[in-house]
Order: C-alpha cells, then structure tokens, then sequence
C-alpha cells in the first residue's frame, strides 16, 4: 500500500472471522530504490520497447510466466506483475530485513493507526 512516498507491506488475515491487518514493514521508495530500515531491498530496471527481442520476451510473459536461460545454466523468471508484487516478493530476498520481520513478528506492542499516522507526519 503506498501512502505519500512511504510504502506499507502487510498481510490480510482472517481470524475469528475478522479480517484483520498485519503491517509486516513500512519503508520509502527513492527513484528505483525500495528501503526498509535504511537497507536497500530492491532495484528496478526500466528496459527499452525499440527491443524487438524484449518487447517479444514481455508480450509472451503477459500471456504466461517464463523461464528465460543463459548458455551457462542461469534461469531467470519473467512474469507480469504489478509494482506491489514485485516489492514484495524482493523485500523477502533481503535476510536482514526478514530477521527483523520475524523479530517484529513475536512482539506484542501494538500501535493505534492514530499513533502510527503521528509517528510518520500524516
């Protein structure tokens, strides 16, 4: 979720049929950057349409995922997704940020969104 230029990562969680909020992290975007804590999670590349490889790479990868693979072995995924997926699915590769997640995780200190809009200057 983006709020201003701060980006909010959570979970939705049914529990006791009530669906309820988990905000895992909240971080900042600087140009193609994602930072959580200070700590880069992520990089964004803009690539060329004037590709025809590339733009017939993506035009394929719209209709389904694929796995594109080097000569030496190296596979890589080319999937759409949107923005917020791709934020995620990067933060989760950062160690040091899922440590401190799962550290945050098995706190029990909670803060009111009244709170939490204070702290952040909204």
């Amino acid at each position: 979720m983006r709020i201003g230029k701060y980006r909010v990562l959570y979970d939705a969680i049914m529990e006791d049929e009530l669906q309820k909020v988990k905000i895992s992290a909240v971080g900042y975007k600087e140009r193609n950057l994602l930072y959580i804590r200070g700590v880069s999670a992520m990089k964004v590349i803009d690539v060329s349409w004037e590709s025809t490889e590339m733009r017939a790479i993506l035009a394929e990868a719209r209709e389904k995922n694929i796995i594109l693979r080097t000569e030496d072995g190296l596979a890589f995924i080319v999937a759409e997704i949107d923005e917020f997926n791709v934020e995620i699915e990067l933060t989760r590769q950062n160690s040091e940020l899922m440590e401190f997640l799962e550290e945050r995780a098995r706190s029990t200190k909670t803060v009111s969104a009244a709170e939490a809009r204070g702290r952040l200057g909204l």
